[in-house]
Formats: structure tokens, sequence, C-alpha cells
């Protein structure tokens, strides 16, 4: 490969690439395979929100119309 030093392109990057001159050689091919996947497993819901404690603070949200 033929690389050129440029600008600063990123952090790390100043350089690019001009032209391939060899490409590598392909040793072999891929054997792709079928595989079989299981569905998505059933997992236990999470318990509800507790209620809050007896004389904590209870907070209501009221929006008010306002002139």
């Amino acid at each position: 490969m033929e690389i050129v030093e440029t600008r600063p392109l990123s952090k790390q990057k100043r350089w690019r690439l001009v032209r391939v001159i060899e490409r590598a050689a392909v040793l072999g091919q891929l054997d792709i395979k079928e595989v079989e996947v299981p569905g998505p497993r059933k997992t236990e819901q999470p318990a509800a929100p507790a209620a809050p404690a007896e004389g904590a603070p209870q907070t209501e949200s009221k929006t008010e119309a306002g002139g």
C-alpha cells in the first residue's frame, strides 16, 4: 500500500491511503454453517415498587394555569 502524510484527520490519523499496490492472497474459502438460535428465555418480572413509608411526604403533580 502507498500512504501519504496529510493534515490531521483525527486525533491520531495524519495519513491517508493513496493506492493499493498489491492485494493479499486469499488462503481459503469460508465455510458458513447454519446454526439454531434458541428463542428468548423467560425471566422473572421484577416485584412491584414498594409503597411509600408511613409519614413520608407524598408528591403530587399539579399544573397551574396562569395568565
